[in-house]
């Protein structure tokens, strides 16, 4: 969401963003800056240590995101541009178990959104392959971890938290 200067522009995308994850977890994401002079940002949850969800077996979220700050051509506002994420699911021994990731200033070669399956998911086959995918949302990684992956949600009405969030990114998003 926008905001007047720099510093609300990244308050106002964080605060959606720990509002979601607080249907999963009490930890939060942090921004890393607001200077809109450095072209990456970093947004990482729980200073870049997985945190465990509540499923069984044991499951572990990773989620950082970079992001840089655009002024409005027109309006005297700024927002935040995701410029590049990794959302990660691991196992009980903190092994990777699979990943989303989107990253094109840092491997060009794989610019588009793309999906990691590793090995502890028995794709061994697929394990060293970049599978494509659409652009996906923090708030839709929750929703699958909650769906099918079967995590217990902390808040009971996280579909409304999470559709609120989400419809709140579509509208102010601005994609890299």
């Amino acid at each position: 969401m926008p905001g007047k200067n720099p510093y609300r522009a990244v308050r106002n995308f964080v605060r959606p963003l720990n509002r979601a994850l607080s249907c999963l977890t009490k930890a939060v994401v942090i921004g890393s800056g607001h200077d809109p002079d450095n072209e990456r940002h970093a947004l990482i949850l729980n200073n870049g240590d997985p945190v465990v969800l509540r499923v069984n077996p044991r499951l572990y979220l990773s989620v950082a995101m970079h992001y840089r700050l655009v002024k409005h051509a027109h309006r005297r506002e700024w927002k935040v541009s995701t410029v590049a994420y990794i959302y990660g699911v691991q196992d009980e021994n903190k092994e990777e178990l699979l990943a989303y990731h989107w990253h094109p200033r840092t491997t060009p070669q794989h610019a588009r959104p793309h999906l990691h399956l590793y090995e502890g998911t028995g794709a061994n086959v697929l394990s060293k392959l970049h599978l494509p995918t659409r652009r996906i949302s923090l708030e839709e990684f929750f929703r699958f971890l909650i769906v099918e992956l079967k995590v217990t949600p902390l808040k009971d009405d996280w579909e409304k938290i999470l559709g609120e969030t989400q419809k709140a990114h579509e509208i102010f998003r601005t994609w890299s």
